[in-house]
């Protein structure tokens, strides 16, 4: 990474311009590196134009873990009315074993907050898109495969950023679909009943019901924010 000098105090006043053109050719050119960095140089028809945005991580770096509910975050840029503004940030994606990685936001500004990017490989995660929370995951029973006949049992949403997820404020809807070991059709059907009435923003409960014991569990999506 590159450090450019500059001097603000040239050209002086009362200064003989031999004296200060040292400076100054010094100050011109790291006007010029500090264009070149993300940018086209000068010369070329796209000057200007941007090539690739960097933006600072480590330190420095916005912690946004929520603070309280809704859309309130701690320690982001103050939001500017009218203007919409881009941070990077580091967003722990699980406190059960998962590790912070640098993700993209947009603070628009009315305050609101929506996360742009996200990168998650476990079988279950998060992502903000515009405002609205999904999560997924997928849920196993105990002895590897439900039993034949009605099971029941509840998912709790991971609480992976403290304050933030499970749902700050609601949860819309949840979808589940079954899944099997089996190899072949199966030749019983099987069903995730979400009971409507213990949807909450911290999980849910489920009936699931099946005529034979080859489903060994099944995935799930919630919609919130």
């Amino acid at each position: 990474m590159t450090t450019y000098t500059y001097d603000p105090t040239v050209p002086a006043a009362n200064n003989a311009p031999r004296n200060d053109q040292p400076v100054m050719q010094t100050n011109a050119v790291s006007i010029q590196g500090i264009i070149s960095v993300d940018h086209e140089n000068f010369g070329i028809a796209t000057n200007g134009y941007h090539t690739v945005i960097h933006q600072r991580t480590g330190a420095g770096t916005q912690d946004l873990t929520r603070s309280g509910s809704g859309s309130v975050y701690a320690n982001i840029p103050a939001n500017i009315p009218g203007v919409n503004q881009l941070l990077a940030g580091l967003y722990t994606p699980d406190t059960t074993g998962g590790s912070a990685d640098t993700q993209l936001f947009s603070l628009t500004g009315n305050a609101g907050i929506s996360q742009l990017t996200g990168s998650h490989t476990a079988s279950d995660g998060w992502c903000w898109a515009g405002g609205i929370l999904i999560q997924w995951g997928r849920f196993t029973p105990g002895g590897g495969t439900f039993p034949s006949g009605t099971n029941v049992g509840s998912i709790i949403f991971k609480d992976r950023v403290v304050g933030a997820i499970p749902f700050p404020n609601n949860c819309f809807m949840i979808t589940a679909s079954p899944s099997t070991l089996s190899t072949t059709l199966a030749t019983t059907t099987a069903s995730v009943i979400i009971l409507s009435n213990t949807v909450s923003k911290n999980g849910f409960s489920f009936e699931f019901f099946s005529s034979t014991n080859v489903y060994n569990g099944f995935y799930w999506v919630a919609v919130g924010n």
